[in-house]
């Protein structure tokens, strides 16, 4: 069980790595972004050019985030990946007293209905 625990850490390392990673990119890419419409705005920049390399920049972005929330994924779901799963409700079974069991109705008294009609 060590060995599976030893090589989930380095596993989780890995991720959080290159989530770190992602996220300085992601951070580079927006400020970019930002960086390219204050000059559009400011006049220093034509549309054309802006747009072309915005486009771009918005695409690198978005690939960012699909791995950002893959690694967010992952490091969540290794997390959990060697922890038995309980279920809240089976937790709750286990608390409480075991409630007693009610008798089923005698067959006599279900075959006559008490019903009338009008």
């Amino acid at each position: 069980m060590a060995r599976p625990r030893a090589d989930q850490a380095k596993a989780r390392a890995a991720y959080q790595a290159e989530l770190a990673s992602v996220k300085g990119q992601l951070a580079a890419k927006e400020t970019a972004v930002d960086k390219y419409l204050s000059d559009y705005e400011d006049g220093t920049l034509d549309r054309e050019m802006v747009a072309d390399r915005i486009n771009k920049l918005s695409e690198e972005i978005k690939m960012l985030r699909y791995r950002r929330d893959d690694l967010l994924l992952n490091l969540d779901t290794a997390s959990d990946s060697l922890t038995p799963r309980t279920s809240p409700l089976s937790a709750t079974r286990s608390s409480r007293p075991a409630t007693p069991r009610r008798a089923k109705p005698s067959a006599t008294a279900s075959s006559t209905p008490e019903c009338s009609r009008v």
